[in-house]
């Protein structure tokens, strides 16, 4: 069964008299921005909204949602939300959860729960926003979001550093980490073979200068533009998390596969299915309570 609502309120008709299982939920429908105050750095916007159109609009006063997940032309707001999908900023800015501090959703029933503020400082309350990032859509249907902002960065460099092996990769992660440098973006990669650093620095251009004469003392850097993230990640779909200190031995368990992995957080993308984990009995019981019939996709 699939449905595409133009309004919230045929969304939640919709829901209330579904008898079966929805397969897909299409949002495209609602997809404007409703509220964008640049003065207190938050925007409100409906989920089906595409999150590149989102970030072109709040960019023409200076501000930018700090995620960067691949091809955000294709990827809407509410699934965004929903998947806790990130990228290589991460590092420096954290997931979607750290910037959303309101969200509205329908209930399997058709009811509409709001959660959270429209400022930041007046969220309080049961914290729904964080119980409905990564739940896949099978809590609720999340109809518009309330973010926070930050300005964009007045200067941006991107640097990539070959290496010969992990364990120079390793050596090199660690004099980052030594050092004065706060890259917003610090991944290792295997590209056919190749192994190499991509770092990212923004902020104030005097910092960004200062923060690439740092990583001249650490190696050969140059100048990377390349894009990565979109061009690996489209294959890259299974998601290993370890401990920071643990990322290089469970790297060199993958023999000579390709990977994209951030190395100050953990995460390691590489070729295959998305895995798969078995529900608590308290992730069932949540969804018993949100989605008694069954009608939402499973956790």
């Amino acid at each position: 069964m699939i449905i595409s609502p133009s309004t919230k309120e045929e969304l939640g008709s919709l829901l209330r008299e579904a008898k079966e299982p929805i397969d897909k939920i299409d949002l495209s429908g609602l997809n404007q921005l409703i509220d964008h105050t640049p003065d207190d750095m938050t925007a409100t916007v409906e989920a089906g909204m595409k999150l590149s159109q989102f970030q072109d609009i709040i960019r023409e006063k200076g501000q930018w949602l700090p995620v960067d997940p691949p091809n955000p032309e294709t990827l809407s707001i509410g699934k965004l939300i929903s998947t806790n999908a990130s990228g290589p900023s991460r590092y420096r800015f954290g997931t979607i959860r750290d910037w959303l501090i309101g969200v509205r959703f329908l209930l399997a029933d058709g009811r509409s729960i709001f959660n959270g503020g429209r400022v930041v400082k007046n969220v309080a309350g049961f914290d729904l926003c964080k119980l409905m990032v990564g739940s896949k859509g099978a809590l609720g249907v999340i109809t518009e979001a309330i973010f926070k902002l930050t300005p964009i960065a007045e200067e941006t460099a991107s640097l990539r550093l070959p290496c010969k092996s992990l364990e120079e990769a390793s050596a090199n992660i660690d004099s980052i980490w030594n050092s004065p440098m706060q890259p917003s973006v610090l991944d290792l990669i295997r590209e056919k073979g190749k192994i190499y650093l991509a770092l990212s620095f923004n902020g104030a251009k005097a910092d960004v200068e200062s923060q690439l004469q740092c990583a001249e003392s650490i190696g050969s850097f140059a100048p990377d533009e390349s894009s990565y993230e979109n061009r690996l990640r489209k294959r890259l779909r299974k998601t290993i998390s370890v401990l920071p200190d643990q990322l290089i031995p469970t790297l060199s368990k993958l023999k000579d596969v390709d990977f994209v992995s951030r190395a100050g957080n953990g995460i390691i993308y590489v070729e295959g299915e998305p895995l798969l984990h078995a529900r608590s009995e308290i992730e069932k019981r949540v969804k018993s309570q949100f989605d008694p019939k069954g009608i939402l996709p499973p956790l």
